[in-house]
């Protein structure tokens, strides 16, 4: 079934989005949620865009290897901010040296409340603009680089993938349910 629905975000354009690493409430399996478990997906569906949620937290630097080596792989620091501050600017750190830089959301929000949305973006950009403080800093950019960087990171890569896409209920067109 899930090939299925990977198959009518194939043939519909859409992308993907995966909850991987941390999940929301108690007693979840975390192992099952590495990232290296959907490799094989990635390789059956490359025309698919996969967008892995949360940073893959606690696996983050496998979601780095597998966003740098899949064309196809992005990686989304949603919710990221709000598990741990200080693990997602890490993270972002090693990330930038790592993944190309259009590939990496610096915030998402996937919260049920507009508030915590709130609330977790002014974390990220608080978190975004210390590690690209640091990295300019360290040499490794210029300010009117990190700028740019940041733009690409909370609007310009998400929007690339997202921007254009009609939304879900219109994109994929099941027929709709019969009343009666």
């Amino acid at each position: 079934m899930f090939h299925h629905l990977i198959g009518l975000a194939a043939a519909h354009g859409v992308p993907v989005q995966v909850h991987t690493g941390l999940h929301a409430g108690n007693g979840n399996f975390i192992e099952n949620s590495k990232p290296t478990h959907l490799t094989n997906l990635f390789f059956l569906f490359p025309q698919v865009q996969f967008d892995l949620f949360h940073m893959s937290y606690p696996y983050q630097g496998e979601a780095a290897a597998i966003a740098k080596v899949f064309p196809n792989v992005y990686i989304d620091f949603c919710w990221a901010h709000i598990i741990s501050p200080s693990a997602s600017r890490r993270a972002l750190h090693e990330m930038l040296d790592t993944v190309p830089s259009n590939k990496i959301f610096g915030y998402g929000g996937d919260y049920r409340y507009p508030e915590l949305s709130y609330a977790h973006a002014k974390i990220a950009r608080r978190n975004v603009a210390q590690v690209l403080a640091e990295k300019v800093s360290e040499g490794s950019c210029s300010e009117g680089e990190a700028l740019e960087l940041g733009g690409k990171l909370l609007h310009d890569n998400p929007d690339a993938l997202f921007g254009d896409q009609p939304p879900p209920q219109t994109a994929l067109r099941y027929p709709p349910p019969r009343l009666g």
